[in-house]
C-alpha cells in the first residue's frame, strides 16, 4: 500500500514551477507595471465599471520584467471598488486578461488573468493568502500572492495577487476545462420572473424547472448548462440518495468544513449565500471551488439578512450552524448534513483541520511568518487602506475598518480552537484503522481492513484524477480478515477508507478525498 500525498496535484504543481511559474507563491512580491495611453484611463475605466460594462482598456503590460502588449484591464469588485472610490484613492481592485487581443498571449503556467485585491476590510493583510494556503492542504483551491502595481509609472501599491479559477486552474485539477462551469454570485440586476417561487441567492435551491428563475443567482461561464444546474439543485431537494451520482459530496464537506473553521462568513454560509464555483467534469458530476477569501477568519459578521454576530459569536459560530435551525435556504449544509454518514464525514474533517492547525501552533506560525514578510511592502505603500498601526495591531486584536470591527486574527484563532477543541462532538471517541491490505484476485483487486469500534466500513476509489470517489460498502469479515471488498482491477487505482462509528468517522488518509493512497506493484 502507497500512502500518495496529494501525488497528483503535487506533480501539477512540480510541472508548473518547472515552467517558471512562480508568481503565486505566497512569499512572492511581484512587480506590475501598466502602461495606458489614455490619460484619462482612471475616468474610463470607472465609468465602465459603474455602467456594469465588461469593456477593458487597453494597455500595456510588465510582469516581473516579461512585457505582455496590449492586454486588456478592467476594475472588479463590490464594496471593495465603491466602498474604495468614495475615499478618491487610485487603489481600486484590477483585473487584468493578459489574451485580450493576442488570444495566445499566456501567463507562466498558462493563465490568462490577474486578479487583483486592495486590501478592503483587512487591516493586516494577509486574511486571503492564508486562508488560501490552508484550504489547498484540503481541496482544489487557488493559490495567493502579492504585487506591487505601478501604473503610468506611479505606484499605486501593495495588492494580493489571487490565481484566476479558469481553464488552466480546470485542466491542473479536474483533467478537463469543456464541462459545465459557472460562478455562484448573484448578479441582482437580473430579476426573476414573478412565477418563480422565492430564492435565496446561489444556495442551490429548487426553484422550479424553469430556468429563468435561476439567472439572476448564477453567472453561467460555459456554453451551456442552466439544465444540469436545475438538476443538481432538485435532487440535492429532492432525491438525497441520488446525490453522489451528480455532486462531488467529499469536496463539499471540506469547503464547507473549512469555511467554519476559518468563520467565513463571506461564503456559502453567511448572508449572501456565494463566493464559489461549481465545475461538472465529464463523468457528470459537480465540483464545488472555494473563492474569494479576503474576508475570512471573521472578517464579515452577517449571517443572514437579521443576525450580525458579535466577536463571541464568531468565535463560537456552530459546526452545525443552518443546520441546526433546519434552515431550508442552505440545502448544502441542512439537506447533506441529515445524512449521517456524511455528518460524521463533515466532523472528521473539521477535526482534522483544527488538529492539523494546532500541531506546533501552525496556523501562528503561518500568519506570523506572511505578516513579517509583508512589513516593508505595507510600510512602503502611501496608497494603503489603513494605518500601520492598524497593520501590526489586527493581527492579534480588533480594528475599525470601513467602520466596521474586524477581529484581530489570533483572536479569533484563540476563540475558535478553544470551542472546537472542547467540543463534545470531536472529542467522541471514533474508529480505528490498523490495517489496510489488498491483493489481486483474476481481474478484480480485494480489500481487506482492520477497523476497531467501526460499525460500517466504506471503500472509496476512483481511476482518474481529478474526478469524485466512488463508494462501496464493505463486508464484515472476522478479527483476522477484518472487512472486505472487491472493484475492478486499475493499474492507476485511488482509494481511501472510511471507518463509521457511532457517532464519528475516521478516514485513511485523514484528508481524503484530497490525499489517497494508490496501488503498488508489490504489497508494502
Amino acid at each position: 500500500m502507497k500512502n500518495t500525498f496529494g501525488l497528483l496535484w503535487f506533480c501539477v504543481l512540480c510541472l508548473v514551477q518547472a515552467n517558471g511559474q512562480s508568481i503565486f507563491d505566497s512569499k512572492t512580491i511581484n512587480e506590475i507595471r501598466i502602461s495606458f495611453e489614455a490619460s484619462d484611463w482612471q475616468e474610463q475605466l470607472g465609468n465602465n465599471k459603474i455602467n456594469g460594462s465588461e469593456e477593458r482598456l487597453l494597455a500595456d503590460l510588465s510582469l516581473n520584467g516579461t512585457d505582455y502588449k496590449n492586454v486588456g484591464v478592467r476594475y472588479k469588485g463590490n464594496s471593495s471598488f465603491h466602498a474604495v472610490r468614495k475615499t478618491n484613492t487610485n487603489k481600486l481592485p484590477l483585473n487584468i486578461k493578459v489574451n485580450y487581443v493576442d488570444k495566445k498571449q499566456r501567463l507562466p503556467g498558462g493563465g490568462k488573468t490577474l486578479k487583483l485585491a486592495n486590501g478592503f476590510r483587512d487591516p493586516s493583510f494577509i486574511r486571503e493568502v492564508l486562508a488560501y494556503d490552508i484550504a489547498r492542504q484540503y481541496m482544489p483551491a487557488s493559490r495567493a500572492s502579492y504585487a506591487k502595481v505601478y501604473i503610468n509609472e506611479e505606484y499605486i501599491g501593495l495588492y494580493t495577487l489571487v490565481e484566476s479559477v479558469d481553464n488552466t486552474f480546470l485542466d491542473n485539477n479536474f483533467g478537463d476545462h469543456d464541462g459545465v462551469f459557472f460562478k455562484c454570485d448573484p448578479n441582482y440586476t437580473i430579476k426573476a420572473p414573478e412565477t418563480c417561487p422565492a430564492g435565496s441567492r446561489a444556495s442551490l435551491t429548487y426553484l422550479g424547472e424553469d430556468t429563468t428563475c435561476y439567472m439572476g443567482y448564477y453567472e453561467l461561464q460555459s456554453d451551456t448548462g442552466w439544465y444540469q444546474l436545475v438538476h443538481l439543485t432538485k435532487t440535492l431537494g429532492e432525491n438525497l440518495g441520488q446525490i453522489e451520482e451528480i455532486l462531488d459530496v467529499d469536496q463539499t464537506l471540506w469547503m464547507l468544513a473549512f469555511n467554519n473553521y476559518v468563520v467565513n462568513l463571506d461564503s456559502y454560509l453567511g448572508a449572501f449565500c456565494h463566493n464559489y464555483y461549481l465545475y461538472q467534469d465529464k463523468d457528470g458530476v459537480f465540483h464545488p471551488i472555494i473563492w474569494d477569501m479576503n474576508l475570512s477568519f471573521g472578517g464579515f459578521r452577517l449571517v443572514d439578512d437579521n443576525v450580525i454576530y458579535n466577536e463571541d459569536q464568531l468565535k463560537r459560530t456552530s459546526m452545525l450552524l443552518h443546520f441546526k435551525e433546519n434552515n431550508e435556504k442552505r440545502p448544502l449544509v441542512t439537506y447533506l448534513l441529515r445524512n449521517e454518514l456524511y455528518r460524521k464525514v463533515y466532523f472528521a474533517h473539521l477535526k482534522t483541520i483544527y488538529e492539523d492547525q494546532t500541531q506546533d501552533s501552525l496556523i501562528y506560525k503561518q500568519a506570523l511568518e506572511l505578516h513579517s514578510h509583508l512589513r516593508p511592502e505595507v510600510e512602503g505603500d502611501q496608497n494603503k487602506l489603513y494605518t500601520d498601526e492598524m497593520f501590526e495591531a489586527n493581527l492579534n486584536t480588533t480594528q475599525v475598518a470601513s467602520k466596521s470591527p474586524i477581529i484581530g486574527i489570533f483572536d479569533l484563532i484563540d476563540g475558535r480552537h478553544d470551542y472546537l477543541g472542547n467540543h463534545i462532538v470531536l472529542n467522541r471517541e471514533a474508529p480505528s484503522i490498523s490495517s489496510i491490505d489488498h491483493k489481486k484476485v483474476d481481474d478484480q483487486v480485494q480489500f481487506e481492513v482492520v477497523a476497531e469500534q467501526a460499525q460500517k466500513v466504506w471503500l472509496c476509489y476512483r481511476n482518474l484524477k481529478g474526478r469524485a470517489f466512488k463508494k462501496v460498502a464493505m463486508d464484515a469479515g472476522n478479527a483476522e480478515v477484518g472487512w472486505t471488498a472487491k472493484i475492478p482491477h486499475h493499474e492507476d487505482l485511488q482509494y481511501y477508507i472510511i471507518a463509521e462509528g457511532r457517532y464519528n468517522a475516521t478516514l485513511s488518509p485523514r484528508r481524503a478525498s484530497f490525499e489517497f493512497h494508490t496501488l503498488s506493484a508489490k504489497k508494502e
